[in-house]
């Protein structure tokens, strides 16, 4: 999409969300409680939820800025009533070339995960911190480990593309190398994260650096990094992708970080910035075109709101 020089949005001439990826929470609650979870930038969980015809409208204005890729979040997506039908919708009626959830996978199981993949599900990403905890996250309340690792299986063998997603802390050490081994016995890919912090620190966790190191050597990874991302991603011998995702709020990546994609809130706000309360951009008014080109423009900023 061209958009001509207009005084209103800035200097930009050419506005296109990053990745084309646009990561839209449907739903603010959640049935789980991790305690480093960041709910998207929403604050704290609510019942509220998208309805189908907002999501409509989200994408519509998304799809004119580029967006090729919808990623369904929360909260916990899969708590929505109208999720299949969301994903239909997005795949089938905007054709959408990838289309997923992000999940804890306490749901993604029975006539549920049957629905989701007629309806065209492309990928399921599912958090999972400890591989043998009675609780699967690092949440006081959810399911056990095994549980969530059956429904990953079951998931895979229907032949939908699941990945699993762990964030390091240093009491999941151990439980992330289990995790890892299982993927990859698996053929499974996993993402490695470090946690997020608001406060400006010098460097990355560097723990979560010897746990990328330690990961690399035990499992004989051959090891590249994406260049627009800085990021390091592992390759195992049977081809499994192992990733690994450092804190880009932690130090303040925020140039980074706005190449990866636009989230949008389950009330149908644009957020540029997890961590910022100032910019919030309405795409459900009249005026949607206009809002996601002001959250595009705004990509990049630090909560602190000045540009490095």
């Amino acid at each position: 999409m061209d958009l001509r020089f207009d005084s209103r949005l800035g200097h930009y001439r050419r506005l296109n969300i990053p990745s084309g990826d646009l990561r839209v929470s449907i739903v603010a609650g959640c049935n789980m409680r991790c305690y480093y979870c960041h709910n998207e930038g929403q604050g704290d969980f609510s019942p509220f939820k998208m309805s189908l015809a907002e999501l409509r409208q989200v994408v519509t204005t998304g799809i004119k800025f580029g967006v090729h890729k919808v990623r369904l979040t929360g909260g916990e997506p899969l708590v929505h009533p109208d999720v299949v039908d969301m994903v239909r919708m997005v795949k089938k009626q905007f054709y959408i070339a990838n289309v997923g959830v992000n999940t804890n996978g306490v749901l993604l199981k029975g006539p549920l995960l049957l629905g989701l993949i007629d309806a065209g599900l492309d990928v399921a990403v599912v958090g999972l911190d400890y591989f043998a905890g009675t609780v699967s996250k690092a949440s006081p309340v959810g399911r056990p480990s095994a549980e969530i690792l059956t429904n990953v299986l079951a998931a895979k063998a229907l032949g939908l593309n699941v990945q699993v997603a762990s964030v390091y802390s240093r009491d999941n050490e151990r439980d992330i190398y289990d995790l890892v081994d299982w993927c990859l016995t698996n053929s499974i890919l996993i993402k490695v994260l470090e946690v997020s912090s608001e406060a400006i620190e010098n460097n990355t966790c560097g723990d979560y650096e010897g746990i990328v190191k330690g990961i690399i050597a035990r499992f004989d990874l051959s090891v590249g990094k994406t260049v627009s991302l800085n990021e390091y991603y592992g390759i195992h011998k049977n081809g499994t992708r192992v990733l690994f995702f450092h804190s880009k709020c932690r130090i303040r990546e925020c140039s980074d970080c706005s190449r990866m994609h636009m989230r949008v809130t389950a009330s149908g706000k644009a957020k540029p910035c997890i961590l910022r309360v100032d910019t919030e951009f309405d795409l459900l008014d009249e005026n949607s075109m206009d809002a996601m080109a002001r959250a595009v423009h705004n990509l990049g900023n630090p909560p602190e709101g000045t540009k490095r």
